[in-house]
């Protein structure tokens, strides 16, 4: 462990965590704003399937990215060696560094360099309490019925549906910079989704497609974009646009949920590129969905504040919000 790395402590909860990277295709394709690159003149912010051409850091969205915490059976009993978990600091450190390097305005191959050295010193091995792909709780050598939603999973012998939150996180951060926080959720019998924007708010990010195909997308900056028309382009016109492509991310997470929570864990732990989800099947019909909750940090806080807003989004059906210091220079909420 680097000299300056610390573990994070052990969650707190009543229930053991598994977690879970999920990434999933999206389901239709559509631009979103009026952003396009000053550089190439192509749109920015864009839901669909994608050329392989496309420069590196198009903020298109192919696919959706989060992490899945929910409550695990008891890990007590499972060899030390056979628990795998997900480093705080996503791979490659590099990526990440690159990425703040960018936030900074110091984007150079030395600086990058010296960030990079930095992040892996303070962070480079400190990995998340969750245990990946752990079986769900309630799930493990019981057979799977149809329960009645219910708020809180009492036991090991109980089959009730989770409560369900989604997590968006703040400008700057990623999937894994509230894992303490969304880990705290899942051992007190909550499944959260803690999702990875790709709207060019966070360090950076990998792409991956089912294709067996990927590419790297970092901190997009808002000097780098302007109209795809004549009207003026303001940073709160971008800031629109990236909350816009936040609610696609969440619309297509909900709907990924949605798919696990029907029956089609199996199918999507075979198609995802990230090799995990074994136990997703174990969530069949164990997920509140047609009552979930969004959460959000700074810039994620004011997604969740918009998605309740007077004019709801059938598609994004929340019961209700957790407001986290929602940035005051994250811009208007969206009208739509």
């Amino acid at each position: 462990m680097p000299l300056l790395s610390k573990p994070l402590p052990a969650y707190s909860g009543k229930y053991d965590v598994g977690a879970v990277d999920i990434e999933v295709d999206v389901e239709a394709e559509r631009t979103i704003g009026r952003a396009i690159w000053k550089e190439s003149g192509e749109g920015v912010m864009k839901v669909g399937p994608s050329p392989h051409f496309m420069q590196q850091n198009q903020d298109l969205l192919e696919t959706v990215f989060f992490t899945l915490y929910y409550p695990s059976v008891n890990t007590y009993s499972i060899s030390r060696k056979d628990l795998d978990h997900h480093y705080w600091v996503p791979r490659p450190v590099s990526l990440i560094a690159k990425g703040y390097a960018r936030f900074a305005h110091i984007n150079y191959s030395i600086i990058n360099w010296i960030f990079t050295a930095g992040l892996w010193t303070l962070a480079g091995s400190t990995k998340i309490p969750a245990v990946v792909d752990t079986p769900v709780l309630g799930s493990a050598d019981r057979p799977i019925s149809r329960p009645t939603e219910r708020s809180d999973p009492q036991t090991d012998d109980a089959l009730d549906a989770f409560p369900v939150v989604i997590f968006s996180h703040g400008m700057a951060g990623m999937r894994t910079s509230y894992s303490q926080y969304c880990g705290e959720l899942a051992s007190r019998g909550y499944v959260v989704a803690a999702i990875e924007h790709r709207d060019g708010s966070s360090p950076g990010t990998i792409v991956k497609r089912s294709d067996g195909t990927d590419r790297e997308v970092v901190h997009i900056p808002f000097d780098a974009v302007t109209s795809s028309d004549d009207r003026a382009y303001t940073l709160d016109d971008f800031k629109t646009d990236q909350k816009a492509m936040r609610s696609a991310e969440v619309e297509e997470t909900l709907s990924v949920l949605s798919s696990i929570n029907d029956g089609n864990g199996l199918t999507i732990f075979k198609q995802n590129p990230r090799d995990e989800g074994a136990s997703l099947d174990q969530l069949i019909s164990r997920l509140s969905v047609s009552s979930p909750i969004i959460a959000g940090h700074s810039y994620g806080a004011t997604l969740a504040l918009q998605t309740l807003s007077p004019h709801p989004n059938p598609r994004l059906p929340f019961a209700g919000a957790i407001i986290l210091d929602p940035g005051k220079q994250s811009g208007k909420l969206n009208e739509d």
